[in-house]
């Protein structure tokens, strides 16, 4: 059974086609697997701490405490 050029240029076209496919898949899978470990979410661009006002606690307890630097403190 002789394969004329058509066939061959269908065969090479498809080989080449399911090459870039699978590479492609390849690279998707890769992305998919370590590129989330190498990203970070961070909220530092407003990293101003403000205080704890409660906490939800079953026991009854009270704390109370003094801010010494009252008015030194940056606003945003």
């Amino acid at each position: 059974m002789e394969i004329d050029n058509e066939d061959k240029e269908k065969l090479r076209f498809f080989i080449k086609t399911g090459i870039v496919v699978l590479s492609f898949l390849a690279i998707c899978a890769f992305g998919i697997k370590y590129i989330p470990k190498a990203l970070s979410v961070t909220n530092l661009a407003n990293a101003r701490e403000l205080p704890i006002y409660c906490v939800n606690s079953p026991e009854k307890k009270v704390a109370l405490s003094f801010d010494a630097a009252w008015g030194n403190g940056k606003l945003g």
